[in-house]
């Protein structure tokens, strides 16, 4: 019997250890880094993946402006999606790290974005919430 605890104990902590490490792969995201932020933003927008792109904005952000998740889709996609979707090759700068007026950690990273005969470069404000890196402005 005492086997048998231990056995369930080490497939337990196993099981567990799968799941967290699927959900880390799975999640896809490293919030931890604007640039990497700003890169899986900025493809996620050229792949009309929109809904994808507002889960990597900062709430408030929208909601200020008295916008849903469903709105935001749609001025992320109205904004941006046109402009991206010819993007061949996405190029992001080093982030330049600073603070607001109220101490959070703001960054700013220029994106890229390389067409077939032009290139369209535009800035990505990012904003610290909890130690992740959230899209606050993009257009």
């Amino acid at each position: 019997m005492k086997n048998n605890n231990l056995g369930a104990i080490i497939i337990s902590f196993l099981l567990a250890a799968v799941c967290i490490t699927a959900g880390i792969c799975l999640s896809g995201r490293n919030l931890d880094d604007p640039s990497k932020v700003a890169m899986a933003y900025m493809k996620a927008v050229s792949k009309g993946k929109y809904k994808k792109a507002v889960e990597m904005t900062y709430e408030d952000s929208y909601e200020i402006r008295g916008l849903d998740a469903d709105d935001m889709e749609e001025e992320i996609e109205d904004n941006l999606g046109e402009v991206t979707e010819d993007y061949k090759k996405i190029l992001v700068s080093p982030a330049i790290f600073t603070k607001n007026e109220y101490g959070d950690d703001i960054a700013y990273v220029d994106i890229t974005g390389l067409k077939e005969d032009s290139t369209d470069t535009r800035q990505l404000t990012l904003l610290k919430v909890h130690g992740s890196w959230l899209v606050v402005e993009s257009f």
